[in-house]
């Protein structure tokens, strides 16, 4: 069995570069793709030499919070890593870190099993609504978060993709049984390549997505759902928290996640730089038995 560690990479070096060295005790490989508004120098900077044991994307995506250079992104992971000998494909969050010692962290991630969350939805659930309806948030004039005003303007990038936002709305959206759930997943090769080959082949499929709102929430989701393969299915290997704010919650003690864990969990999210004392916790427990 052989693991490919994918890491969506924005702002955490420090707590990447610390992962890094537990992934290379279970060893695991890293494919990392980094935001294209990061600097990919300075990022391998701050993680010092363990940058050297991962494989960084040479196509970046900028991503867009709800939009669907996320899933672009991801895609490109997944190319990346089939590529190679893996039998599992975990994704995962530089600011996410393994919360189990080597041996198990390999016997979770290592299982055939599909490790993502998965619930039909009804046509009527408001998360339904983020596909039936249009959106694009894929350019800084269309961000939900705050910009400048001076990176706000229309160009013809955003011109093109509203035409072939009209030309879909024209057509209407695939129809398809929804499933929704975490963005976080762990995937065995075969669930891999069918995603990977539907996103590059049902090209109406993507576009449909592509219009949609957060779709990291639901096109992988809804590719799987509908699939012969997504017969073992666990739920999503992470810890993140929605019920307290800020969400997902910033953890800073293991005692604020430690009451969450099930046994089909391997990570925590988010774990960000500052928590210093919940990283070395983090890496005694990873750590114990190797």
């Amino acid at each position: 069995m052989s693991v490919a560690i994918l890491v969506l990479a924005y702002r955490e070096p420090e707590v990447l570069a610390r992962a890094v060295k537990i992934y290379k005790h279970a060893g695991f490989d890293v494919f990392v793709h980094l935001d294209a508004k990061s600097d990919l120098d300075q990022y391998k900077s701050k993680m010092g030499s363990t940058a050297d044991f991962c494989t960084f994307l040479a196509e970046r995506s900028n991503i867009s919070w709800a939009g669907f250079e996320m899933i672009t992104a991801t895609m490109r992971l997944l190319r990346s890593a089939l590529k190679g000998n893996y039998t599992n494909f975990a994704l995962a969050s530089d600011d996410t870190f393994p919360i189990r010692d080597v041996p198990r962290l390999s016997a979770i991630l290592s299982s055939p099993a599909n490790r993502i969350s998965v619930r039909p939805l009804r046509s009527d659930e408001n998360f339904a609504k983020r596909y039936h309806r249009f959106f694009y948030f894929d350019h800084p004039a269309m961000s939900l978060l705050g910009r400048e005003i001076e990176s706000s303007h229309i160009d013809i990038r955003l011109l093109d993709a509203m035409d072939r936002l009209k030309k879909r709305m024209d057509i209407g959206k695939d129809q398809l049984q929804l499933y929704y759930g975490s963005q976080w997943w762990s995937l065995p090769r075969l669930s891999a390549e069918y995603a990977l080959e539907t996103y590059e082949n049902n090209t109406s499929l993507k576009e449909s997505f592509e219009f949609s709102a957060v779709p990291d929430e639901m096109y992988i989701q809804s590719v799987l759902g509908n699939s012969p393969h997504l017969r073992s299915i666990t739920p999503s290997p992470v810890i993140v928290d929605w019920s307290r704010n800020p969400k997902p919650y910033v953890f800073k003690h293991a005692s604020e996640f430690t009451n969450n864990i099930d046994r089909h969990h391997a990570f925590v999210r988010k774990v960000p730089s500052s928590s210093q004392e919940l990283l070395a916790e983090l890496e005694r427990i990873c750590l114990a038995e190797t």
